[in-house]
């Protein structure tokens, strides 16, 4: 069985920070083991979100005794999630089919294993959101370059309760009930400055 300990981040002084207490609200309601953090903005949303693959990997070593869960501060954990302590990967997320982006990968959930392999993905995904020449690339977008790269991952496409958008899941999945619900926070800020 799977030890997890749910983390994510925050930028302080932000709607994020408000967003993170409701979070941290509903962990401690299930009595789930995690570590969230506020970090200082970087200035832009872009930037913000860039910061995932350094943080992970930091957990990953702060935690070693555990696998990790990703959650972002603007999410809920409904129920316990069960799948988790018994799944057998290296890295699951949610891979959806939208009409406008076919096989988007979705890093609001994230689930590593602690192992070297992790590691080695938060790297790749890290020097891709430097590196790459298009700087409006999303992050995901970047998780599921580097995922695609690394051959011997073995990955997992987490069901869409995992990474259930508050209104566009419900209408994609109308009898699915959230084990964790997103509220897309990034739509309410100016994503150039925050």
């Amino acid at each position: 069985m799977n030890k997890i300990k749910v983390i994510g981040y925050y930028t302080k002084n932000t709607l994020y920070e408000t967003q993170a207490k409701n979070l941290i609200k509903s962990l401690n309601e299930l009595k789930l083991d995690h570590d969230i953090e506020g970090v200082v903005s970087t200035g832009t949303w872009q930037g913000n979100t860039r910061l995932k693959a350094k943080f992970i990997k930091r957990m990953l070593n702060k935690h070693p005794d555990y696998s990790i869960l990703y959650v972002d501060a603007d999410a809920i954990v409904r129920r316990e999630p069960e799948l988790l302590y018994n799944i057998n990967c290296d890295v699951a997320v949610r891979w959806e089919n939208f009409a406008w982006r076919p096989n988007e990968c979705l890093s609001g959930t994230i689930y590593m294993a602690n192992n070297d392999k992790t590691k080695s993905l938060c790297d790749l995904w890290d020097s891709i959101n430097k590196n790459n020449n298009n700087k409006n690339n999303l992050e995901q977008w970047n998780l599921g370059s580097a995922i695609d790269k690394m051959k011997d991952l073995k990955t997992f496409n987490l069901p869409p309760e995992y990474t259930f958008i508050f209104d566009l899941s419900r209408r994609l999945y109308k009898n699915a009930v959230p084990v964790i619900e997103h509220f897309q926070a990034s739509r309410k800020v100016n994503k150039n400055k925050i």
